[in-house]
């Protein structure tokens, strides 16, 4: 994994270069039965709180490169 991070007086933005598969980042939660049922229910949590905080979300996957930008306003 590598990261690079920049932070000026408006924006912090990170960019994730990673092999592996693309991370997803719903819009809505998965509901409390599949949190219990389904394995992948988890990773679709952890996206879906990721898409909360950030402002902007960019995910583009190359084969088995996968690269992930987050924007965060403040």
């Amino acid at each position: 994994m590598h990261l690079e991070a920049r932070f000026d007086e408006y924006r912090l933005e990170l960019e994730f270069s990673y092999r592996g598969r693309a991370m997803a980042f719903p819009e809505s939660r998965p509901d409390p039965g599949e949190l219990l049922q389904d394995p992948q229910a988890m990773d679709r949590m952890a996206g879906y709180l990721v898409r909360r905080y950030a402002d902007k979300i960019s995910a583009v996957e190359n084969g088995e490169a996968c690269r992930v930008k987050l924007s965060f306003e403040h």
